[in-house]
C-alpha cells in the first residue's frame, strides 16, 4: 500500500514471463489478486505495466483511437497519453460496462 493520498494509494504487483504488472486503485478491493496470481506476487518497486482502476458513475463510447478488437467483449483504444480498455456486450447495449 502506498502511505501518501495520491491516487491509486492502494496497490498490487505481480511478475509473469518477465513482465511486471502493477494494478493501482483507491479501493484495496481491487487490486486483490486471486489464489491463481498469488505465486507471481511480488514487491518490486518497478512495473513494466501500470494499470489504474476507477470507479465511474456512467462509461461514455471511448473517443480514442480503436488500436484492437478482440471480436469478443473487449476493445483497446488509445487515449489521454496512455490505454483504455472498454468492455462491451449487446446483451447489455451498446455502452461499455466495463
Amino acid at each position: 500500500m502506498n502511505p501518501t493520498n495520491e491516487p491509486g494509494a492502494h496497490r498490487g504487483r505481480f511478475h509473469i514471463g518477465g513482465i511486471s504488472v502493477q494494478v493501482a486503485s483507491e479501493r484495496r478491493t481491487d487490486v486483490t489478486f486471486g489464489p491463481s496470481l498469488a505465486p507471481f506476487r511480488t514487491e518490486a518497486d518497478r512495473s513494466d505495466i501500470e494499470i489504474r482502476v476507477r470507479w465511474v458513475q456512467e462509461l461514455p463510447q471511448t473517443e480514442g483511437r480503436n488500436l484492437f478488437d478482440s471480436g469478443s467483449v473487449w476493445r483497446l483504444f488509445e487515449c489521454g497519453g496512455g490505454f483504455q480498455f472498454d468492455f462491451s456486450t449487446p446483451s447489455l447495449g451498446e455502452q461499455p460496462y466495463k
